[in-house]
């Protein structure tokens, strides 16, 4: 009820408006959760392109802000009843990560720790950078910036590669996992016909 009493208040202008910058406009509309995982990671997004100098992700940023825009009006566009019945859930099983206990935690503490690693360094590198360039040649500080807009595309290609193969290598597991599971119920079926047939033998052996 909620939902619908702060809906009829709401400016279609402003939703528009709101609806620029994403998740501002889910969060116009009262919806906390979504807005909040939106504009986090349209963000994170715009925090990572900076910090790894990958343009890449422009893309990426571009198709959140769209589905950002189309998910408010969306929403507006929803009729009472169902703008109620809409739960204000995070995206992208965000909830999941929210709601993680200790164990779950400690399932990807090592993930985790490489993550926070990786910022850690990259934080250190730029305090570094901005603070000797004015001290380093012009042709080292060439190098330095190229370097830094070509290793993390490198590092990016390298990470995706691995990621297709580990996902085939794991699609060969499987195959050959219902390959044996066939294989033992093929031998399990075969098995009593076998028996079957020896002692039908071994008494007419002795029947003679």
């Amino acid at each position: 009820m909620m939902n619908e009493m702060s809906r009829k208040k709401k400016s279609g202008f402003l939703t528009f408006c709101f609806s620029l910058l994403p998740g501002a406009g889910e969060m116009y509309l009262g919806f906390m959760k979504m807005g909040t995982s939106l504009m986090g990671m349209f963000f994170a997004l715009c925090a990572l392109s900076a910090a790894l100098n990958m343009s890449s992700l422009i893309f990426v940023m571009v198709v959140v802000w769209f589905y950002s825009f189309f998910h408010v009006h969306n929403l507006a566009g929803l009729t009472d009843e169902e703008f109620v019945n809409t739960k204000d859930e995070f995206l992208f099983n965000l909830d999941t990560f929210f709601n993680m206990d200790k164990r779950a935690v400690e399932k990807y503490r090592e993930t985790i720790a490489i993550v926070l690693i990786i910022v850690g360094v990259l934080l250190l590198w730029n305090g570094i950078k901005d603070a000797v360039y004015v001290y380093l040649p012009e042709a080292v500080w060439r190098f330095i910036s190229r370097m830094e807009h070509t290793l993390p595309k490198i590092a990016a290609g390298v990470a995706v590669i691995a990621g297709g193969c580990y996902m085939i290598r794991g699609k060969k597991e499987e195959l050959k996992e219902v390959i044996v599971d066939v294989e033992s119920t093929v031998q399990d079926a075969d098995t009593p016909v076998n028996e079957v047939s020896e002692r039908s033998s071994y008494g007419e052996g002795e029947n003679h």
